[in-house]
């Protein structure tokens, strides 16, 4: 209290306590600091002492994953500090420049980076410190770095102020690349000098691979490349063309080709140009230059950046005087146009100085002239057929959508005219870029492609298709790259967000790393935690949807805008009736624009509503539509989905079973639009409807969002009466979901009970004590089942209703056959059949969970059968399979499978047919999430595998449906499901266990009345002594217990077995004197 102000809602920190706190200390500084109140001094160290503070992101490391607001708080605060932590640091980095302490600039300006790794105005800021420190190399290497981390993350490139500033500063540090008229010829100035390694590939580090480089689920891809590569290596050259959109993998797909290609083909040399979309465009030749520069030896930038591997930069460089005596032969006019002739003889300079050779000549330096475009490429052409004669070339020319017209010109011109050479030409680029068109026109590459097409084959792989259909496949293939124990519900969430789209999966894992909601056990796994939140969108995909939506007109970004709240499938027709505009509009755009043009959706289908045609659409990606619905404010929000609730009710209102099918998604707009009431009836509709089709869990959650809703509105007698209902539809679905025995379940049927009694519903009253006796009865709390059963039997006379008194009768006699008395459940429950008519009574099961005529033909098969009536056993649960087939109820199917006929079976001893129908049943449990019958199908197929001699396996499953049922707490049959468990347990040696089960069992009896097969636990119990070596005289007083049991019940099949026994152990005995008449009473089973 001295510390903490704790309220109901929130705790928080007393700010009257005597307690330092970092943050708080920190906010403080940055406020005076900021206050413009301060001297310059003072500001300075202020600034200083608060940068001191901030050493990590606030409360790293620490979660609470199953508490969602501290989360969200958590995160808020955190973004929070981290933004006014950048602003401290880019303030000292500017002041610590201008009082001339560069080192503590740069440290700052390097702590603001870390903190914004893709903010550009840190890392131009670092730039600038560097270039004013006379650190010119860093600063190249910095901006390499950035660049190739925005464009393999981002898929972007620096912005126009950043690579202006590099320019100007390589300019200023190379000197001027001045135009060579005439070289001489090469002997003057040859290369060709073996080099030694260069410093940089002995000091620095690789770039690491993270999970975002990893090339997975690519081998059909992978395996067309080496194909290409397999064509120019028999000398035909090959162009490729490599397409996807932003983060579909384009560039790591082909690094992972090299990397391949390189290790297969020694011999084999690549290099590496990117297109620019800022200075690309103005940047005449930009990926060519590059390419020329790599192959001469300037590879230090793409190696510190990444793009080239260790040994990708060793061949280069070792390749690069014999690519240089190339140039000087057969490309001099390249010199000062497509080369930067200075740096150039720069490193001809060094390689020769490495090996202790005298320098050569210079290369001269002649006036510059007009060169004509031609020449220049023949020139080019001249130069990569004398390499590739030398070694087969691998052209790699990344983001080719930003080329320049004299790149695209050049790349046209190789393709059409260098047709027999050793060299494999892979360009990328990004359809939908090429599609928007360029520079105001029609963007001049599919012209090119489809030439190069007409001239090579077919030269396109593309990585859209692979991702769109086999999108799941990399999810899997990526997960596996990394220890883990993430589940296939993960899986499958994370492939509906992501599509299996490379860069969103990715960064979709890291923000879940990064939010502590995807940990490390102790094994090292990564493992989901309790609480999963895929709503906030990471920042690099953020980016990239944010730019491709930037391009948008209004109408275009109007129709996704309510198109994304309507979800991630739409129906043009609706998106229209929102907007006020024609549907064929609509659809035109939506075809036209935004699929083919823009890539954003996707055609889906049409269908036919009351004669009108629907077409259906969805998005490309499920976060494109996250995007959209996070960027619009509350207000539009709700105008949206007020006018989309409206206009699907319209719409789908001539057919009242679609109007049922979409009913939840009509309740979700209206509610969002504020139709409170309107929304709490659809919410209803939906789960009707969940229920009708066994969709249990969607019911609950339908049924329980109106409940939620209903309470938001005014107290009021029509009100009660609408909640009763609404506990009522709930009851079902909840108990075939969690179980009958659960608490939930029970406090539904409370709620609706207690609801009915006061509005004085006998009609209501009836199915909530129904709800509360079965809750009762599967608990084997069986003396209130019984009072609850007679009170349901009153209630129905009361009623005078033959449906209710059918379910009246059923459970007083399903009561009396727990009870071990089958000849009264007999009666009972035969007189609740011949109640039953399947077409008035056929929709209790979704009001009472199971079909009332399914659930007497299975107890009564299991009465008759234990008065000794095997026939008529076996006619009852035949009847009973026949009715469940065709209801076509997936819950009463399960009941009379499990509860009559594998029950039946197993009590026949057939176990053949007990295998048969309870592996049908655990099919029909599994599939439609039925936990109870799980458990009970568990029991009765592992009994049944027992007895076909796999009595391991029998006793595990046995085991594993028990420990089901326990976590249900369900306790009915529990005496008859141990019974079978002590059987497998005797026929695997173990008797001690058997007899501790047996034991169990018979407290179990005693404790809840639950005594329907209590004479057979006495049998076994007799069995297991005796085998144990028991005396005679206490085995026979179990038998004589359990027969009295048995007679007491009228269980006569039971009787049967004991007498059997009893024989059996009193004639193994000659010295006892066997009472005679007990083998003249034996029962045949």
């Amino acid at each position: 209290h001295e510390w903490l102000i704790s309220r109901e809602a929130d705790i928080g920190l007393n700010p009257g306590a005597a307690l330092w706190v970092d943050v708080c200390e920190f906010r403080r500084c940055v406020a005076a600091a900021t206050s413009g109140t301060q001297s310059a001094a003072d500001e300075v160290a202020l600034l200083r002492q608060a940068a001191s503070l901030y050493t990590s992101e606030f409360l790293h490391g620490f979660s609470l994953a199953d508490a969602a607001e501290f989360e969200a708080w958590q995160r808020t605060e955190a973004d929070a500090l981290l933004r006014e932590a950048a602003q401290v640091f880019d303030r000292l980095s500017a002041v610590c420049a201008a009082q001339g302490e560069l080192a503590a600039a740069i440290e700052y300006a390097e702590r603001w980076v870390r903190l914004d790794a893709l903010g550009e105005s840190a890392q131009l800021r670092l730039m600038q410190l560097y270039a004013q420190d006379q650190r010119p190399d860093a600063m190249r290497r910095h901006y390499a770095h950035y660049a190739h981390l925005l464009a393999t993350e981002l898929g972007m490139v620096p912005g126009p102020e950043m690579t202006a500033f590099h320019q100007q500063m390589t300019s200023a540090t190379a000197g001027p690349a001045t135009h060579v008229a005439n070289v001489g010829p090469p002997s003057h100035a040859t290369a060709t000098v073996a080099p030694t390694m260069p410093r940089f590939l002995v000091e620095a580090a690789a770039v690491s691979r993270g999970l975002g480089n990893v090339c997975v689920a690519r081998e059909e891809p992978l395996s067309r490349l080496y194909s290409y590569l397999s064509g120019s290596l028999g000398g035909r050259t090959q162009v490729v063309f490599v397409t996807g959109e932003a983060g579909a993998g384009k560039s790591t797909l082909v690094r992972e080709f090299m990397q391949r290609a390189m290790d297969d083909y020694p011999d084999l040399v690549a290099a590496y140009g990117r297109c620019d979309a800022y200075a690309g465009i103005g940047d005449a030749y930009l990926p060519f230059r590059t390419v020329l520069a790599a192959f001469t030896g300037a590879v230090e930038d793409q190696w510190i950046a990444g793009i080239l591997t260790r040994a990708q930069a060793l061949r280069l460089w070792e390749f690069a005087p014999h690519a240089t005596d190339t140039l000087l032969e057969h490309g001099q006019d390249l010199l000062g146009t497509l080369v930067n002739t200075p740096a150039l003889a720069a490193r001809m300079a060094a390689w020769r100085l490495a090996q202790g050779a005298a320098p050569s000549r210079q290369l001269p330096v002649f006036e510059p002239s007009s060169i004509d475009q031609a020449h220049l490429f023949e020139q080019y052409l001249a130069v990569l057929r004398g390499l590739a004669a030398q070694r087969p070339l691998v052209l790699v020319l990344d983001d080719l959508h930003w080329a320049d017209t004299s790149s695209l010109s050049l790349l046209f011109f190789l393709g059409r005219q260098l047709l027999q050479a050793r060299l494999l030409v892979v360009a990328t680029f990004r359809p939908e870029e090429v599609a928007v068109g360029w520079r105001s026109g029609v963007h001049p590459l599919p012209d090119i492609c489809d030439e190069l097409r007409r001239i090579h084959g077919e030269s396109e792989i593309s990585l859209d298709y692979v991702v769109e259909t086999g999108g799941r496949t990399f999810i899997d293939a990526l997960l596996a790259t990394v220890p883990n124990r993430l589940n296939e519900g993960f899986r499958q969430e994370l492939f509906r967000h992501s599509r299996g789209h490379p860069l969103f999966t990715v960064e979709l894992l890291h923000n879940l790393q990064e939010n502590s909601q995807l940990v490390q056990d102790d094994a090292g796994q990564w493992i989901a935690g309790t609480e999963l939140s895929w709503d906030t969108l990471p920042a690099k995909v953020d980016g990239v949807i944010g730019k491709r939506l930037d391009r948008l007109d209004a109408d275009l970004l109007e129709i996704l805008r309510v198109a994304g709240v309507e979800g991630e499938q739409f129906t043009a027709e609706i998106v229209a009736a929102v907007l006020g505009v024609t549907s064929q509009d609509v659809v035109r755009r939506l075809s036209g624009d935004l699929a083919k043009r823009h890539r954003l959706v996707l055609p889906h289908g049409v269908r036919r509503l009351d004669g009108r045609l629907l077409s259906l659409y969805r998005f490309r990606h499920n976060l494109f539509q996250q995007y959209l619905l996070q960027n619009l404010d509350e207000v539009e929000r709700v105008h949206i989905h007020a006018r989309m609730g409206m206009a699907m009710e319209t719409l789908y209102a001539s057919d009242p079973d679609e109007l049922s099918a979409h009913a939840g998604q009509i309740a979700l707009h209206l509610e969002a639009g504020g139709f409170v009431d309107k929304a709490v009836g659809y919410w209803q509709r939906a789960g009707e409807e969940a229920v009708r089709l066994s969709a249990n869990e969607e019911a609950v959650h339908s049924f329980t969002q109106a409940l939620r809703l209903l309470r938001t509105l005014p107290e009021s007698e029509p009100r009660t009466m609408r909640e009763l209902r609404l506990q009522l539809s709930l009851g079902v679905p909840i108990s075939a979901v969690q179980g009958y025995s659960d608490h939930a379940t029970a406090k539904v049927y409370r709620r609706a009970y207690l609801l009915s009694r006061r509005a004085g519903r006998l009609e209501e009253e009836f199915p909530s004590l129904y709800g509360l006796w079965r809750y009762h009865l599967i608990r084997s709390q069986l003396q209130p089942a019984q009072r609850t059963a007679e009170r349901l039997l009153v209630l129905a006379e009361e009623l005078g209703q033959p449906p209710v008194v059918l379910e009246a009768l059923r459970a007083v006699g399903v009561t009396y056959y727990h009870r071990g008395l089958p000849a009264q459940a007999d009666a009972y429950l035969a007189r609740s059949l011949a109640l039953y008519e399947r077409e008035r009574d056929g929709t209790h099961a979704f009001l009472y969970g199971h079909d009332p005529a399914i659930s007497c033909y299975s107890y009564l098969a299991c009465a008759l059968w234990l008065q000794g009536r095997d026939e008529a056993a076996l006619r009852r649960v035949h009847e009973g399979l026949a009715l469940a087939r065709l209801l076509d109820h997936p819950f009463s199917l399960a009941h009379v499978l499990l509860n009559g006929a594998a029950h039946l079976h197993i009590m026949r001893r057939d176990y053949a047919a007990a295998h048969t129908v309870a592996e049908a049943a655990f099919t029909v449990a599994t599939r439609h999430r039925f936990p109870q019958w799980t458990g009970y199908a568990n029991v009765l197929l592992g009994r049944a595998l027992v007895g076909q001699g796999a009595v391991q396996k029998g006793i595990e499953h046995m085991r594993a449906g028990l420990a089901t049922l326990d976590d249900l707490s369900m306790m009915a049959h529990r005496g008859f499901f141990l019974a079978q468990l002590a059987e497998g347990l005797v026929e695997a040696g173990d008797l001690a266990g058997a007899q501790e089960i047996v034991s169990d069992a018979l407290a179990v009896v005693e404790r809840t009345d639950e005594r329907s097969w209590e004479p057979e636990l006495h049998r076994l119990y007799a069995n297991v002594r005796w085998l144990q070596g028991a005396a005679i005289h206490e085995v026979e007083e179990t038998y004589r217990r359990g027969l009295t049991v048995a007679r007491a019940q009228a269980a006569t099949a039971l009787e049967g077995r004991i007498l059997t026994d009893l024989c059996r152990l009193l004639g193994s005995d000659a010295a006892a004197s066997a009472d005679q008449s007990l083998l003249a009473t034996r029962h045949s089973t």
